[in-house]
């Protein structure tokens, strides 16, 4: 999802209006940077850290509590065939995992998510595979309407 506000997709304003609200695991951003390292950045890496911390989001530490819990969400969403057997990927379990640590409401885009029995809420924003880091929000800030669906993007 932070994907889609950095390179200024469909659904980034909803995105951006999430954000100062929102904690992501460090893990998360690391993806998200070197992803878009990757492929259509502009600048820098310190550059686009800045421009995405600016928002006010906020980053959280895995701890170790995490780990074990991540593994289980992915074996889990592996036995269940979720996304085509791919299951949830490294990046989402930990995403996931912490969101449960902290008790915070995950937001996705990826609706296979709401199949997993978790003990948050999860919401999803829009219909359509996403590999962008899970954003993840207090419960006490509102999901804004959902937009028309965008097109869907794989990042493989």
């Amino acid at each position: 999802m932070l994907l889609t506000f950095v390179w200024n997709q469909p659904g980034s304003e909803r995105i951006a209006a999430l954000l100062p609200d929102a904690v992501i695991p460090a893990s998360a951003l690391v993806e998200t940077l070197y992803i878009a390292a990757g492929q259509r950045m502009t600048g820098t890496i310190a550059q686009l850290e800045q421009r995405i911390l600016g928002t006010g989001l906020k980053v959280e530490p895995v701890l170790g509590a995490d780990v074990g819990r991540a593994a289980e969400l992915i074996a889990l969403s592996r036995r269940m065939n979720l996304d085509d057997g791919k299951g949830l990927s490294l990046g989402d379990g930990l995403c996931i995992a912490v969101a449960e640590r902290l008790g915070l409401t995950v937001i996705s885009n990826d609706d296979h998510w709401l199949d997993i029995e978790l003990s948050v809420r999860c919401v999803s924003l829009r219909t359509g595979r996403f590999r962008d880091p899970l954003i993840i929000r207090s419960p006490k800030s509102e999901v804004p309407p959902a937009p028309v669906p965008a097109p869907s993007m794989d990042l493989e």
